[in-house]
């Protein structure tokens, strides 16, 4: 808008308040996140242009409005709302109309990235953790978890950030996060505590601690700390994560140990016991004068280990273990030992070895060798028949003949070729005969040489022409034989003059120069001959002429006879002279209107010169080569010059396209390269990505070049590169374009109740649960952007907390796991001991579907009453493993228990621990470790016969000579249970099976002690009895003897009696009473 009407808007706006009508802009403003109107948020306004401007700023109220009053119709409004905790936002509203104008406005509120921290062993939270957020550029924040392992940092821009978690004791965490506008940002992070391994280095023999032992302690092969014994053989290792690892032990006089050890996240103890190792000592000596052998290799098989002799011909092998060992000598100046040798514990061996030398013997394959005339080279084989190393020499060679080698050493049956070459160069015409002789310390052998010389005269000239003017030529003589041939040389005419008239010559050529004599000639043309003799190499002629001029006439001469002007020069110069006695008159023509010569003709006095110009007009002439000649005519003869030139055009890059797109699949495509003008153009060719490459660096003029992509070292997603194209001044470049897509996404999904100790999928009915879904990446790339859709399938539950079934912007890393929580309310409607499915389903950023899977939630009453649990102990598989679902300890077997179906109530496993009532019992571990429990409760399933015989024991601590705890069967069939081994009957409780209350034959039994008050719970019946006859007020340890299953042990445990005859499941043992309605409800979930 111009400053004119500028202030005209202005001024109408002043005019036009009374006659047009005003009207009114209402904002409101919300939280985008929550919905929730904003009360507070400061709104800055303004109407018109920069110079009559009205604005203002306001504050919007409780109910999150702002009210902007006196603005004019038909005339837009820009604001802009600001608000502590939210991201500024600006708006423009168009032309405003008559009525109230109304807008909503939604602000993010500032990003938030908070979490918590748990102890994976012990799964509490950890306080006083800290915790350093990162962001891209530098800054940084520090935090330290609160008392519930919280932490949160807030206000966050829109950045990239790393998280880091350390903490004294524990392995360090970290993650990276892209926080964008309004992101509320919640994870949770298991620390995994360090853990130290205790150990201790002993003599095995003796059981004696070892001290200053190497302890190395690796990780994947690699030595990761090292420590030495102690005076009491002690070592440790601390800060060490759950993995495997293994131990290196060494010291001397011991064999090392190696060993692995696997680390969980408690600490360790491990016993390293060490053998004592032996050792062999010896001495060499030579069997001929029992002289000391040093230097020499000895090997100790198996281990392949070695030893040099020393000076004193000694050698040792330490710390060796007991057995087998073979002992050898290879060598070849003697004859080969191999030795064996047993190896006892503690064993010393001594051994002197006398060892036989080797003798070698020499031969050579010819005594003679003749080269004659035309042979340069041949070869000698010298051989070793004996035995033992064989040293040869070659002497009195001859000066004409080289050998190569002149020297070596030949072991056992071996051959040397030896290479003998002759230079006939040295050598005059004839017969050359002498002998050489191969030398060693067995003997010598002489080989006679014969060596023939020809020699061969060549001359390269048969004439020499010396014209007119030229007073001085050459030829060249060459001896076309072999040796060294001598030559004289004569000439019939006394103008000709030799430089020489003899010599010799070898290899190569000789020059001899000839000149005549003018002054010697009048006019005219003259021969003459030279001749070149030699000693039987024969003999060569040459021809010579020469011409004298009249050196009073005029003689015309132009230099230079050639021009060439190329593809610039425009210009040149030639010169004309008169070499006469008389005054010289020329002329010059052209054939060609593009060159063009000044002056054209002119007179030269005798021995004058003038300098000519040539000149060409290119404009005339199309691109390529041109030719033309200048003929000089004059009184004193006549000569030509010749000229050339080249026209062109400069090159010119041409390349057609701008960019490339390599779709999916496509990893070639091809680009043309011309030049659009004339010469030769060069051009390079350059990437400047990786992945991105052309086929040929570089090349000239017209060429199709392949621009080839490797995927494997590209990003997944859009890729941008660019090729450059540079030549003739120019450069072209094309932009390239490649996406590389991931394979689709590979999650593992594991589904659990989050608060809950156990971990295992158990929820109970009417109540809100966490839920934790362990989502895995086992594929090869970060997964980004993942949405996980939730599915309930119509199950008994409802979404609580905010939750709607969908999971957004998860990212995971290649071999990383994600934990997601979320909360679900159990309804009344859901059945006991029933599994119920969510289906998982999702996509990723690039479109791929995420596989449906199926992931279980269990719904028990368990949970409720697992407050006091010591110990769950159920039969799980056909391994004979009674597994404590609980505590997580396996029993310990005092018997061959076999396996029965279970086949009873849906709360009996598939397969329950059976006793057939003879020699079978189990001894159960856990957490009852600690002496004067007053309160216990055990409840368990029972199957047996009512045929017995015998009392029979189903659970105790009492021995034959321990007072303690009992429930059994009398043999009648009724259930007793006291506090000794002798079974009293003011002890039994006269309860008997009753068919009708079992479930195809099981029974579910819950008794109580409580000091010293004792209940039966049948089927979740009370039958209660006070009896506190013999009757502990404590519960012994499970360590004296502890708690056995199926039989009562005598001896201190070493033997047993009383075996039970029956089956049993779901054992439970509490440190606490349970009350009837816990009891029922467990009864009624497993009915």
């Amino acid at each position: 808008m111009s400053r004119y009407s500028a202030s005209l808007f202005g001024l109408l706006l002043i005019l036009c308040s009374q006659c047009k009508k005003e009207t009114a802009f209402v904002l409101t403003v919300s939280d985008e996140r929550t919905g929730e109107l904003l009360s507070g948020a400061m709104v800055t306004w303004q109407q018109g242009g920069s110079n009559d401007a009205i604005s203002g700023v306001t504050t919007t109220d409780n109910s999150g409005r702002a009210y902007i009053n006196s603005l004019y119709e038909e005339i837009s409004v820009s604001y802009s709302v600001s608000k502590d905790g939210y991201h500024s936002e600006s708006r423009t509203m168009g032309t405003l109309s008559p009525e109230v104008n109304q807008e909503r406005l939604s602000v993010f509120p500032l990003s938030v990235l908070s979490g918590s921290l748990y102890d994976t062993k012990t799964q509490s939270p950890l306080t006083e953790v800290s915790v350093t957020l990162f962001q891209a550029g530098g800054s940084e924040q520090q935090q330290y978890s609160d008392q519930n392992g919280d932490f949160e940092f807030s206000g966050l821009e829109i950045s990239a950030y790393e998280l880091r978690i350390e903490q004294e004791g524990y392995k360090e965490v970290t993650s990276t996060y892209t926080i964008q506008k309004g992101d509320y940002i919640d994870r949770n992070f298991g620390l995994v505590p360090y853990a130290t391994m205790y150990g201790l280095v002993n003599d095995e023999e003796g059981n004696q601690p070892l001290s200053g032992a190497i302890v190395q302690l690796k990780s994947d092969g690699t030595v990761i700390n090292e420590v030495q014994s102690d005076a009491s053989g002690a070592f440790f290792f601390e800060k060490l994560s759950p993995g495997e690892y293994s131990l290196n032990v060494t010291i001397s006089g011991y064999i090392t140990s190696s060993e692995e050890v696997i680390m969980f996240e408690e600490d360790r103890s491990v016993i390293i016991a060490l053998s004592k190792q032996a050792s062999i000592h010896g001495e060499l000596r030579n069997v001929v004068d029992n002289s000391l052998i040093s230097n020499l290799v000895v090997q100790l098989d198996p281990g392949t280990r070695q030893q040099v002799t020393q000076v004193d011909g000694r050698f040792g092998f330490e710390n060796l273990s007991a057995g087998e060992y073979t002992l050898s000598i290879s060598d070849v100046a003697y004859e080969p030992v191999n030795q064996s040798i047993t190896i006892q514990d503690d064993t010393q061996i001594n051994r002197i070895i006398s060892l036989v030398p080797k003798v070698p013997t020499i031969e050579v394959n010819v005594t003679s060798l003749d080269f004659g005339e035309t042979q340069d080279q041949k070869v000698l084989e010298v051989t070793n028949s004996g035995n033992g190393d064989l040293s040869w020499r070659i002497e009195e060679t001859l000066d004409y003949l080289e050998v190569n080698p002149t020297s070596g050493v030949i072991s056992p049956s071996d051959i040397e070729v030896v290479t003998l070459s002759v230079d006939r160069e040295p050598l005059n015409q004839g017969v050359h005969e002498k002998s050489i002789a191969v030398v060693s310390d067995v003997g010598s052998i002489q080989v006679d040489v014969s060596v023939s010389v020809v020699t061969q005269l060549c001359a390269n000239l048969s004439e020499l022409n010396f014209q007119e003017d030229i007073v001085e030529r050459e030829f060249t003589i060459e001896n076309c034989g072999r040796g060294t041939l001598t030559y004289s040389i004569q000439n019939n005419k006394s103008w000709i003059i030799l430089n020489k008239t003899q010599g010799s010559v070898a290899k190569g050529t000789e020059v001899v120069e000839v000149s005549i004599d003018r002054d010697q000639m009048t006019p005219g043309d003259y021969e003459g001959t030279i001749y070149v003799n030699s000693d039987d190499g024969g003999t060569a002629q040459i021809d010579i002429y020469a011409t004298v001029i009249d050196e009073t006439l005029p003689r015309i001469a132009v230099t230079p006879d050639e021009i060439q002007f190329g593809s610039n020069l425009d210009e040149a110069s030639i010169t004309i002279e008169n070499q006469g006695g008389s005054e010289l008159s020329w002329s010059a023509s052209i054939d060609e209107t593009w060159l063009q010569i000044s002056p054209a003709q002119g007179d030269l006095v005798e021995g004058g010169e003038m300098d000519l110009i040539l000149s060409v007009e290119r404009d005339l002439l199309a691109p390529g080569d041109h030719y033309s000649s200048v003929t000089f005519i004059s009184n004193g003869g006549a000569t030509v010059v010749r000229a050339n030139l080249r026209v062109e055009i400069a090159p010119n890059l041409e390349v057609a396209i701008d960019s490339l797109f390599f779709g999916e699949g496509l990893n070639q495509l091809s680009v043309d390269i011309n030049n659009g003008g004339t010469g030769d153009l060069s051009w390079t060719i350059t990437s400047n990505q990786d992945w991105l490459s052309p086929s040929v660096p570089s090349g000239a003029n017209d060429a199709t070049v392949q621009i080839n992509i490797d995927r494997s070292k590209a990003f997944y997603g859009e890729n941008i590169g660019v090729i450059s194209i540079s030549g003739a001044n120019q450069i072209h470049r094309i932009f390239v374009s490649m996406t590389k897509v991931p394979p689709p996404p590979t999650l593992r999904f594991e589904l659990s109740v989050y608060d809950e100790p156990s971990g295992d999928g158990l929820a109970n009915r009417t109540e809100q649960v966490t839920l934790a879904l362990e989502i895995s990446n086992v594929g090869e790339y970060q997964v980004e952007n993942v949405i996980i859709e939730i599915d309930l399938q119509n199950g008994p539950f409802t979404w609580t907390g905010g939750m709607t079934g969908q999971l957004r912007d998860i990212n995971i890393s290649e071999g990383a796991t994600e934990l997601v929580t979320f909360d679900v309310k159990i309804e009344e409607s859901a059945e006991y001991n029933t599994q119920y499915n969510l289906l998982l389903s999702g996509q990723d950023r690039w479109g791929y579907s995420i596989d449906d899977e199926i992931v279980n939630l269990m719904v028990s009453p368990d949970f409720v009453v697992w407050d006091g649990l010591l110990n769950y102990f159920r039969w799980i598989d056909n391994s004979r493993t009674f597994v404590d679902d609980w505590n997580g300890d396996d029993m310990f077997s005092r018997g061959n228990g076999v396996i029965v179906e279970g086949n009873g109530p849906k709360g009996i496993s598939d397969t329950a621990i059976s006793f057939t009532g003879n020699s079978y019992a189990y001894s159960l571990p856990g957490r009852l470790t600690e002496n004067g429990l007053n309160e216990i409760t055990f409840s368990f399933w029972m199957k047996t016969d009512h045929a017995f015989g015998e009392k029979r024991q189903i659970i105790g601590s009492a021995t034959d000579d321990k007072d303690a705890f009992i429930i059994g069967l009398e043999k009648d069939g009724t259930l007793f249970y006291g506090s000794r081994n002798l079974f009293k009957p003011n002890d039994i409780f006269p309860w008997a099976w009753d068919d009708d209350e079992s479930v195809n034959g099981w029974v579910y039994l819950t008794i109580t002690i409580e000091n010293g008050t004792q209940r039966l719970y049948v089927n979740a019946k009370n039958e209660e009895i006070n009896r506190k006859t013999n009757i502990l007020n404590s519960i012994p340890s499970v360590s004296e003897p502890g708690l056995i299953l199926g039989a009562r042990p005598n001896n201190g445990g070493t033997s047993h009696d009383h075996f039970f005859l029956g089956s049993i499941d779901n054992l439970r043992i509490y440190d606490r009473i349970l009350n009837p309605d816990e009891i029922e409800i467990i009864y009624e979930s497993e009915r």
